[in-house]
């Protein structure tokens, strides 16, 4: 009990800490020194350097202040040259595959109406079921035991749960076409039930891959207009002066950047990226 007393923990861990930093430190200056000599070629003043204690100390010290001086420039500047204000960094296909994994998880959580919607009397509107969703949930692997029983049981205690069921609500009463550039669930979502597509990972994976890859539906709408706000980000804040109407871009922008997931991401790298500047 008293090896594993939380006070007894904090201070042996306090303890491998400062040795373990004692040991970087050395570490460090040993390398220092070795490179030091690399460079000058002089082996006969790292000798006498050696020799006074005190000095080379103070030179070893006064260099790892340097090492860090230069790292913490150095960190400030990671992803800056990589950057391009145009086009971002090149990962265009891991931000699709990014897409279609939580669009698969996402639609095999949530897609199928059916799941959390029962319609007591004939006739009426359908209402939520969550008793009824957590059975299904059940079924499909998710026991009490398990840590996504204990997730989804808290989010149906939650407001977004009853949002989300009221918006899908007002979408199938609405029965409007779903737009081009609506969300890939959206879209997903819009074509099982039309054409009758069971809303099982077998048939959502190929479902979801295929429409977020097609070159002729809307995979890509968000990556364009990612784009096309750096390019006017970066226009914004350039040294030059602005070519338009500055307070109608900026009115654009703001408006741009409600779309809080891509949009205002991309838009803050670019200010940060400037602020660096």
């Amino acid at each position: 009990k008293k090896a594993f007393w939380q006070g007894a923990v904090q201070e042996k861990l306090g303890l491998a800490a400062a040795k373990g930093k004692k040991a970087a430190s050395a570490a460090v200056k040993k390398g220092l020194k070795y490179f030091k000599k690399k460079t000058s070629g002089a082996d006969e003043d790292s000798e006498r350097t050696t020799s006074s204690r005190g000095a080379d100390g103070e030179d070893a010290d006064d260099d790892a202040a340097d090492f860090g001086d230069s790292q913490t420039s150095s960190s400030k500047l990671v992803g800056k040259e990589n950057y391009d204000y145009n086009h971002g960094y090149s990962n265009e296909e891991t931000e699709v595959e990014a897409r279609i994994a939580f669009g698969i998880f996402f639609l095999s959580l949530l897609g199928d109406l059916k799941m959390y919607l029962t319609q007591q009397t004939p006739g009426t509107p359908p209402v939520v079921d969550k008793p009824k969703f957590m059975k299904h949930r059940t079924a499909n692997g998710d026991t009490p035991s398990s840590g996504m029983y204990f997730l989804l049981s808290n989010f149906l205690r939650g407001q977004i749960f009853d949002s989300f069921v009221e918006a899908r609500l007002a979408e199938v009463r609405s029965r409007r076409v779903v737009p081009e550039d609506a969300p890939l669930f959206a879209i997903v979502a819009n074509y099982h039930r039309l054409n009758r597509i069971d809303f099982g990972l077998n048939h959502i994976r190929p479902s979801v891959r295929r429409i977020a890859t097609d070159p002729n539906l809307p995979g890509n709408y968000l990556i364009k207009w990612n784009r096309s706000v750096r390019g006017r980000v970066s226009e914004l804040t350039s040294a030059q002066t602005y070519n338009g109407d500055w307070n109608l871009a900026v009115a654009q922008l703001t408006e741009d950047c409600r779309e809080s997931s891509a949009i205002l991401i991309d838009t803050m790298m670019v200010l940060w990226s400037r602020l660096q500047e």
